[in-house]
């Protein structure tokens, strides 16, 4: 008798006896989504567009993904691969198949891969030991994470990460809504760093509201985009006579694999 179920992909045991306590409903579904569209179709790392994320999530707005991806990230059950001007690629974390250990952490340990802020706690209930929900830790882990990787991209004078996350949320009311909004800033590092304005000051006078934003082109919209688009399902574009034939049979494929295509 076949012990396999036909068209199912496999998930770890640990990812439902204990993270689908530890996480957020919707983190927990966007972990499952990447692991269908990486282990469920044999591949180590996929593209896959925000709008994907914000659609399986039943989202109206891109940005309000960025949360769960950074709660995924920092307990490292996911790695994301970045490339300015690409889609990003998604990944699986070292931590994904593992349990979480004994005194309550992930095996990461207790502080991030930096050493400056704490990874989640993440007890056998729902609260830690001084009374903390694991929600409250784990938005507390995604904020720091979030500050963290805006803080890495700016080049100007700055403090360390602790010391201007701080700050930051001493300034502004409204900081939990401003950190999402980071996450596609542009930021203009080809001049020179002594005309950079120092973190703190830029972070002051609400300097991001008037930056550029970073508009990355959807893979259907670039021919290099929809060349590795066909490479990812075994198509080339010198199979076919002629261009517009590569992109139609890329799009079909792409289609029929659940991706959303414009």
């Amino acid at each position: 008798m076949n012990k396999f179920i036909p068209n199912s992909f496999q998930v770890p045991n640990v990812l439902v006896d204990e993270y689908i306590t530890k996480l957020s409903s919707h983190s927990f579904k966007l972990l499952l989504f990447i692991i269908r569209k990486t282990k469920g179709w044999q591949k180590t790392k996929d593209t896959i567009p925000t709008t994907q994320f914000a659609k399986a999530l039943g989202l109206k707005k891109t940005r309000h993904v960025y949360p769960y991806i950074a709660e995924l990230e920092a307990l490292n059950l996911i790695k994301v691969h970045k490339n300015l001007g690409k889609t990003n690629q998604y990944s699986l974390g070292k931590n994904f198949d593992k349990p979480v250990t004994k005194k309550g952490s992930t095996q990461t340990g207790t502080s991030d891969e930096k050493g400056q802020y704490p990874v989640t706690k993440m007890g056998s209930g729902t609260s830690d030991e001084k009374g903390h929900s694991s929600k409250d830790i784990n938005k507390t882990t995604i904020n720091k994470h979030m500050f963290l990787n805006f803080w890495e991209r700016y080049k100007g004078s700055k403090r360390e990460p602790k010391t201007e996350y701080t700050a930051f949320i001493k300034m502004h009311d409204d900081w939990e809504e401003i950190l999402p909004k980071f996450e596609d800033v542009i930021l203009d590092n080809s001049i020179d760093e002594d005309y950079i304005p120092k973190l703190k000051n830029y972070l002051l006078n609400r300097e991001w509201e008037s930056a550029k934003r970073i508009k990355i082109p959807q893979w259907w919209e670039t021919k290099q985009g929809m060349v590795d688009k066909g490479k990812e399902y075994g198509l080339k574009e010198l199979d076919f006579r002629h261009f517009q034939q590569f992109r139609a049979a890329v799009r079909k494929e792409a289609k029929e694999h659940g991706e959303a295509v414009a």
